[in-house]
């Protein structure tokens, strides 16, 4: 391979890690604004006190060819009104939607599905083209 093109290789490659990191930095930024908008901004909470840890738990990480946006596991803490277990799933309740077993109706017990991944995605696909995002992880 001659030095020329390898010099073209490199800057190509060094590019494209660049467009990589802008476009993880702005899923970031548009995951969390679909939270403020679908969580925090939806109700104030009256049984306790908010953390924003949901907000706080939404990671982004990036390498040489791929990039990923994800809620950081050990950033939830959030206890469930029937088992009073520390649980995992909200984004996961949040985005789909869940109803508990306690038979109790009302905003603690039923969380009506608010799409916040989708919206990103679909945001994500309207700036950088169709395809750009691929869901990991989704049920």
């Amino acid at each position: 391979m001659s030095s020329e093109s390898e010099e073209f290789e490199k800057f190509v490659l060094i590019e494209a890690q660049k467009e990589i990191e802008d476009m993880v930095k702005v899923a970031q930024i548009i995951l969390k604004r679909n939270v403020d908008i679908e969580v925090y901004d939806s109700y104030s909470p009256v049984e306790y006190h908010r953390t924003y840890n949901l907000e706080k738990s939404i990671t982004c990480d990036f390498d040489k060819t791929s990039g990923k946006i994800y809620f950081e596991e050990s950033q939830l803490t959030h206890y469930s009104a029937v088992t009073n277990e520390n649980t995992k799933d909200v984004p996961r309740y949040l985005d789909l939607g869940h109803k508990d077993s306690s038979g109790i109706s009302g905003r603690y017990h039923i969380y009506e599905k608010t799409g916040v991944i989708d919206k990103t995605i679909d945001e994500l696909e309207e700036i950088y083209g169709k395809g750009c995002v691929q869901r990991i992880g989704s049920d």
